[in-house]
């Protein structure tokens, strides 16, 4: 591969996980909005609910190295959550509480890498995406369009065929995929380019759709579609490739009553 092939492959994934990165930004932001409607939703609420060195507030968890921490709010009866970064696995308890005892509840959690060979996270949380079946052969040749010009004959093709080497009076399939990583930089298709009979088209990985482009791909957001599969005690958020169900349970007071703040 030439420097220019790989500087411009480093432009195309520079380029995806940025648009990664905001897509995951505005999904926080989302979920931030939702717990603090729901933490000012508390009409009243007991204050005798405290540590025994007067605090009520427990000490800010760490996040996992390779994930995040949702949640800011580190008082007795508050949760926070935890999430992974795209290719790793969270290992231990998703939402952590503060009791009592002004300690968190369970063990610290940590995301682990995901071995590609046996990857099958959430997968009823995306869509899965097949190949279609190849063309018969014979799609891949067809016959020229022919006709005598002072004395010879002037074969042309179709649209994404080329005259036969081997036989004049026939078309073969121009595979625009081999061909463009031959002859030009960069990729013809930021994931997987699929040659068909007569033209190409670009597929992207499971949970992310074709742009207006088609050739770069960007995350599907179940959550804003609709798409997703979370009951209506759970927050969607979503995720690179997919999306999580997280349950964000209001806080625990004693003698409070809560007001619903969404549907």
């Amino acid at each position: 591969m030439s420097r220019q092939e790989v500087q411009s492959t480093l432009q195309y994934v520079h380029k995806l996980l940025s648009a990664h990165e905001t897509s995951f930004l505005q999904s926080v932001r989302s979920l931030r909005k939702k717990l603090n409607l729901m933490h000012n939703g508390t009409v009243k609420h007991s204050s005798s609910n405290t540590g025994k060195n007067g605090t009520s507030m427990c000490l800010p968890p760490n996040p996992p190295a390779n994930g995040r921490m949702l949640g800011q709010v580190f008082k007795v009866g508050h949760e926070v959550h935890f999430l992974c970064n795209s290719g790793f696995q969270l290992s231990g308890p998703e939402t952590r509480e503060c009791l009592d005892s002004l300690s968190w509840s369970g063990e610290a959690p940590t995301c682990k890498i995901v071995d590609a060979g046996t990857h099958n996270i959430a997968t009823s949380s995306m869509p899965t995406s097949t190949s279609p079946s190849p063309p018969p052969a014979s799609a891949y040749v067809r016959r020229s369009h022919c006709i005598e010009l002072e004395g010879s004959m002037q074969c042309t093709c179709e649209q994404g065929y080329s005259i036969s080497s081997q036989e004049r009076g026939s078309c073969t399939d121009i595979d625009e995929c081999e061909l463009f990583r031959m002859t030009q930089t960069g990729r013809l298709c930021m994931h997987t380019c699929f040659n068909t009979a007569g033209s190409y088209y670009c597929q992207c990985p499971t949970g992310y759709s074709v742009n207006k482009d088609n050739r770069s791909c960007q995350d599907v957001n179940e959550c804003e579609r609709g798409t997703h599969h979370c009951t209506k005690e759970q927050v969607c958020v979503n995720t690179f490739g997919g999306y999580r169900c997280m349950v964000v349970e209001c806080p625990r007071f004693r003698n409070a009553s809560y007001i619903k703040t969404s549907p």
